[in-house]
């Protein structure tokens, strides 16, 4: 019997954080494994079945991490660094770009960088270093993505038993920012990689071929991305129709508004999530995402309450601020809340 639930919460007045996963506990999928296989192994998200992400008492994970840097406010690397070494993970970082602030600030300059570069700066550490997850945030480009699916092929090779987490950011709201054919890397390469992928609505359109609009065709397009690209647990981390975190297709969390925007939402809550689940702190996937849910927002409140009062932010310094309307996560005021995992009791989960 299949078991229809989903997670809900929301973080900000943008459709931020909607959030479809379908979990299952085999972390050894081949391609060869059909529907039913498929179908068969989805009981990781009911609780009392656990999943194997786990890391042992005696060992500190290590992850390898390829997306952006930023010099100032916190996405992508700039995020993982902080967030998942606080929860006892370690992390090596390669840039994909090398950005003065995200690229919501109109006066941001940076670097991208070539497959060739991104090859040179990690190549040195694939031969002597034992990676458990390779996380995949931006990388811009068909020639980095191209590189970065090689890398973790090779990474695999060595150590069958490293897992992957991709966020394919390539858009939203209806508009790519890559290169056009670095959506088909993704699509024949970097997703049957992947362990946890967590695209937006947009993205999880692109590459499962289903216009994602609400709960019902997202659900169709985590069928799609199970049976075509193999993925265990694929996030779709947005809808244009409800603003709202869904785990699904089976719990349900809720949360609060903010009536704020916040860039870098979803990195911190894929690294809270990983981070989570590496430390085996839940016995389920929805379990776990409403915890990294119930994070994220507190994370989001406090860094709201911050900007509100005009605490040591950069809306001190018009100059720092730009013209970008956004608020830059408090992520070194909030270190507390993550290292103890302290959750707003605003998130719930249930059910449907």
């Amino acid at each position: 019997m299949r078991i229809e639930i989903m997670v809900y919460s929301f973080f900000s007045a943008q459709p931020l954080q909607t959030l479809y996963v379908s979990s299952n506990t085999e972390l050894s999928w081949s391609r060869s494994h059909d529907r039913e296989a498929c179908e068969h192994s989805m009981c990781g998200a009911i609780p009392g079945h656990s999943f194997d992400y786990t890391s042992t008492m005696n060992h500190v994970p290590r992850i390898l991490s390829i997306q952006s840097h930023v010099v100032t406010g916190f996405v992508g690397n700039k995020i993982a660094t902080i967030i998942l070494p606080l929860l006892g993970i370690n992390v090596d970082p390669a840039f994909s770009v090398i950005f003065s602030a995200h690229s919501g600030h109109p006066s941001m300059t940076g670097i991208r960088l070539s497959a060739a570069e991104l090859r040179k700066t990690v190549q040195g550490t694939l031969a002597r270093t034992h990676y458990d997850w390779v996380l995949v945030g931006y990388l811009g480009t068909k020639a980095l993505a191209s590189e970065t699916a090689q890398i973790i092929r090779e990474l695999k090779r060595s150590n069958p038993q490293l897992k992957v987490l991709v966020d394919p950011v390539l858009g939203d709201n209806d508009k790519l920012y890559v290169e056009e054919e670095c959506v088909q890397i993704y699509k024949d390469d970097l997703l049957c990689l992947a362990n946890i992928a967590t695209p937006n609505w947009f993205e999880a359109s692109i590459l499962s071929g289903v216009s994602v609009t609400d709960s019902k065709t997202a659900s169709a397009a985590i069928d799609m991305m199970l049976t075509t690209y193999r993925i265990e647990t694929p996030i779709i981390t947005s809808l244009p129709s409800d603003p709202s975190l869904i785990c699904g297709p089976y719990f349900m969390v809720r949360s609060n508004t903010i009536p704020a925007k916040f860039s870098g939402t979803g990195d911190l809550f894929s690294c809270l999530l990983l981070g989570i689940m590496i430390n085996g702190l839940d016995c389920d996937v929805p379990s776990a995402c409403k915890r990294a849910a119930s994070v994220t927002l507190a994370v989001l409140k406090k860094t709201y309450e911050l900007e509100q009062g005009n605490i040591g932010g950069s809306s001190e310094n018009p100059s720092t601020k730009d013209d970008w309307d956004g608020n830059e996560l408090r992520l070194v005021e909030c270190r507390h809340l993550i290292m103890n995992l302290e959750g707003d009791p605003a998130v719930t989960l249930s059910g449907l």
